[in-house]
């Protein structure tokens, strides 16, 4: 995420006429300086920051490069629309792994701390489909990137959890010198397996894509500051702990100006004072007349946390046509009848992993078997829109609440959310199924009794009907 931030910063340096020439200068020395394929795909995020006209021009930036790869191409593609003909990425490897080779220890051991599961996944899936030895082409590359930039073996970063925290599961979002390793490492075997396998590059391409650190349309998403009606629920919160529902009751009775202007989804961390690490999740559902809540331990949350993949139709840009939901298959039977959140959380496949912590949370957007009009996703510079022909539908928002890269087992960073939309846009009582709007309220805590004890997860769930529904 920091590295989002100074990408923004340094992107508006190009929009700056009295400095563009300076930060082109600057931007283009640094980058053909880099050691690692992937510093070049974070450098070209730089320029998701800013307009097309206020761009370094394209040649320029071709030619800085020193370690290009087949997502350092597809970027430069998609922003310029021109192909470095020279395919200069083909080079981009160390050789064929010889067959006795066998990874490392090391690179065994951390493969998972420093890179997310889906980047082995991918590898192993390669070489399952094509009967060529990706996984050992990477530990190869990996070893040889290892020792040619002397970087560190290093391990977890243990110094900035406490031991208690790291007893009780508590992780954070850190990216150490051998995170840039392994995914160059990577990216190489995909310059070998198109130069040696005769891998296509159109195949490539989208594999490689695991690695990109941020998506068009996010870039110049800026955090709010935490809205009035949070600040006010928080504070009946730290109040009434025992309130949770009457609490959620007052919050989704709020409406605002415009016509987004009723809250369907809100995640809030909730104040250290109240808990080490806790949220509140509130979440509009469609629900049957007949609904009762099943008791059951994780119905509440399986609930509000109904996640759906997002492929985008670009490979890069958080935006365009929302997906086709089918309200079936999003339906959860409770002790009697069914409900269906009326948001989902969406996923972009691809996904910039430098926005992993608002994916984790979850962008919560209306489904369209929840609204009447089919909508376009358009990001702005402190929301994100979903919007029909006749206007808003649907308007998200994230703000930091005392942010910092730690979370809980099961939990997530403190990234507070939330989604508005028209009331006149949600689908309740006009079809067969004869929907209402129900509410799903989840409140978790983890916290200890003494400083050095391990943490502990309190949960609380509720369900209501909404009131102007229901009366």
């Amino acid at each position: 995420m920091v590295r989002w931030r100074v990408a923004q910063e340094y992107g508006a340096l190009f929009s700056n006429s009295a400095l563009r020439q300076d930060a082109c200068d600057v931007f283009v020395d640094w980058l053909s300086t880099r050691q690692f394929e992937s510093e070049v795909v974070s450098a070209l995020a730089v320029l998701f920051c800013c307009s097309k006209d206020d761009r370094p021009d394209y040649e320029r930036i071709r030619d800085g490069i020193r370690r290009p790869s087949v997502l350092s191409e597809l970027i430069l593609s998609s922003l310029y629309g021109k192909r470095d003909t020279r395919d200069s990425w083909l080079s981009g490897h160390s050789g064929p792994a010889p067959s006795t080779y066998r990874a490392k220890e090391y690179f065994l051991k951390y493969k998972g701390a420093h890179v997310p599961p889906i980047i082995e996944n991918n590898i192993n899936r390669l070489e399952s489909k094509t009967g060529f030895p990706f996984f050992r082409q990477w530990a190869f590359e990996w070893e040889c990137l290892t020792e040619t930039t002397n970087s560190p073996y290093s391990g977890s970063p243990y110094h900035f959890v406490k031991s208690p925290d790291s007893r009780s599961g508590v992780n954070g979002q850190f990216s150490q010198r051998q995170c840039d390793v392994y995914r160059s490492a990577y990216l190489r075997t995909f310059s070998f397996a198109a130069d040696a396998w005769g891998l296509p590059s159109n195949v490539a391409g989208p594999w490689a894509l695991e690695s990109l650190p941020m998506n068009l349309g996010l870039a110049n998403l800026t955090p709010v500051e935490r809205p009035m009606s949070v600040a006010h629920l928080l504070g009946e919160l730290n109040e009434n702990l025992d309130e949770i529902e009457q609490c959620a009751r007052e919050f989704v009775r709020q409406r605002f100006p415009g016509p987004t202007s009723q809250i369907v989804s809100a995640k809030v961390p909730v104040p250290r004072d109240i808990a080490e690490f806790g949220e509140i999740s509130i979440s509009a559902a469609l629900v049957s007349a007949d609904f009762t809540v099943d008791q059951s331990e994780h119905h509440s949350s399986s609930l509000i946390d109904r996640g759906s993949p997002w492929v985008l139709s670009d490979g890069l840009t958080f935006g365009g046509d929302m997906p086709s939901e089918n309200l079936g298959e999003n339906s959860t039977k409770g002790k009697s009848g069914v409900a269906a959140p009326v948001c989902l959380d969406y996923w972009p496949m691809p996904s910039g992993f430098w926005h992993s912590d608002y994916f984790q949370t979850g962008i919560a957007l209306p489904a369209s078997y929840a609204i009447k009009e089919p909508g376009v996703v358009n990001c702005y510079s402190d929301h994100i829109a979903l919007e029909s022909q006749s206007g808003a539908v649907a308007k998200w928002v994230v703000w930091h609440d005392q942010w910092t890269p730690l979370y809980p087992k099961d939990g997530r960073t403190r990234c507070g959310m939330m989604t508005c939309i028209d009331p006149n846009q949600i689908v309740v009582g006009d079809d067969s199924a004869e929907k209402m709007l129900g509410w799903f309220v989840n409140f978790r805590t983890w916290d200890r009794e003494r400083d050095f004890d391990e943490l502990e997860l309190t949960a609380k769930s509720a369900f209501f009907f909404d009131e102007g529904a229901s009366g």
